[in-house]
């Protein structure tokens, strides 16, 4: 009499191989988009944080806290509010926002800063991040991605 062997058959050992590959495979394609996720979210939350603050700060002192003229910034229409102002594009200063951490903005160059469009309060991080191919200057753009 034979008796029946426990252990792992051939055909077993090649099926577990395999769905470790396709695991494997799905894991290394997740990770090339994930510095992607991470800088859009960091920009994603400064311009939430920034919004609610200048909000804030526009209902108290009436004007949006705001720095230097900046040119009609480089970015294609769609990331603009269709209702900004042409030419009312300006640097936020966020020394007048009190307790405020950025991930961006810091000014490192000339145009890593926030601006704002002082029709709308529409808030645009200058420098753009690069997210799913494309660059986003703000996340009303994004919002359905």
């Amino acid at each position: 009499m034979l008796r029946n062997s426990r252990g792992i058959t051939l055909i077993s050992l090649v099926v577990t191989i395999i769905i470790l590959l396709i695991l494997s495979g799905a894991v290394i394609t997740s990770i090339q988009y994930k510095p992607d996720v991470g800088n859009f979210n960091k920009m994603r939350s400064d311009i939430t944080t920034l919004r609610d603050r200048v909000l804030n700060y526009y209902n108290e002192y009436g004007i949006a806290p705001i720095g230097d003229n900046v040119a009609d910034p480089d970015m294609p229409s769609s990331q603009k509010n269709p209702n900004d102002l042409p030419g009312s594009y300006y640097k936020l200063d966020v020394s007048k926002l009190a307790n405020i951490t950025l991930n961006y903005g810091r000014g490192k160059t000339a145009n890593d800063v926030y601006i704002i469009n002082t029709k709308t309060l529409q808030v645009y991080y200058l420098k753009g991040i690069a997210f799913k191919g494309d660059i986003y200057y703000t996340i009303d753009s994004a919002s359905s991605d």
